[in-house]
């Protein structure tokens, strides 16, 4: 993760020159570094109930697979 962080970094150099001049930004960068980069392509959920999940019944017992880069990059959750 930090290796991708610095390359992430050295392939955009204006956002290192922001993080650069504001060191106090730090944490702020490393979160959205976690939240871009994730290095868990995607993990698996067992639904305990029956639920509805984006318009769609999961039933107990089944398995769902969600995609945390795909959530990650979500136009109505993230603007940029």
């Amino acid at each position: 993760m930090i290796g991708l962080g610095v390359f992430l970094l050295l392939r955009h150099p204006d956002q290192l020159a922001d993080l650069s001049e504001e060191p106090g930004q730090s944490a702020r960068v490393v979160e959205e570094l976690l939240r871009y980069l994730s290095i868990v392509p995607f993990t698996l959920r067992t639904a305990l109930e029956d639920l509805e999940l984006g318009g769609q019944l999961v039933r107990a017992g089944e398995t769902v697979t969600v995609s945390i880069a795909a959530a990650n990059r979500d136009p109505e959750a993230f603007a940029e």
